[in-house]
């Protein structure tokens, strides 16, 4: 649908995402499409996850995602009419259910003005800035943890060992 219908070639993330918000916005502003749009990506999603990293980690004590459900979330939402409304319906949705609930669930929060200090992949100022309510709705519907991504990442470690050490004891 990207390449086809919305013709974008290159990464949604950089210099041209606001036009590509835009556009995309556009498009979702009807909710048939939107509809659509939502539950194919989520069920692309969900088949990815089972193909690439459920099945081959099914013998796994233990299994660490990187941001996992919440950040397509955020990504699907960002396009929407009214972003945390839309983040909160999705991470509720029926399709959102499907998908294999984590143990333990941390947000590591910062700023955009501290995500974009540090990160120099060519992603735009605009994206992080709308990232950060829409991760910050998505942490409190799920009940992640909230941990303070400015504090050192030893220190950040620390609090979430500390938390897994204290969930464990339970």
């Amino acid at each position: 649908v990207k390449k086809l219908v919305l013709r974008e070639k290159g990464p949604s993330d950089g210099d041209a995402y606001v036009a590509i918000k835009e556009k995309r916005g556009r498009w979702v502003r009807n909710p048939i499409i939107r509809w659509s749009w939502v539950h194919a990506t989520l069920a692309d999603y969900l088949l990815l996850l089972h193909s690439r990293v459920f099945f081959p980690a099914r013998g796994a004590d233990v299994l660490i995602c990187d941001r996992y459900l919440q950040d397509a979330v955020a990504d699907l939402a960002a396009m929407m009419p009214e972003p945390v409304k839309a983040a909160r319906t999705i991470v509720s949705g029926p399709l959102a259910r499907l998908f294999p609930r984590p143990e333990r669930l941390y947000f590591i929060s910062i700023s955009a003005d501290e995500a974009k200090r540090r990160k120099d992949d060519g992603t735009s100022y605009e994206l992080l800035k709308d990232r950060v309510a829409l991760y910050h709705e998505l942490a409190m519907a799920t009940g992640a943890t909230i941990v303070d991504g400015n504090r050192t990442i030893d220190e950040i470690g620390a609090q979430i060992a500390t938390d897994c050490s204290l969930l464990e004891s339970k």
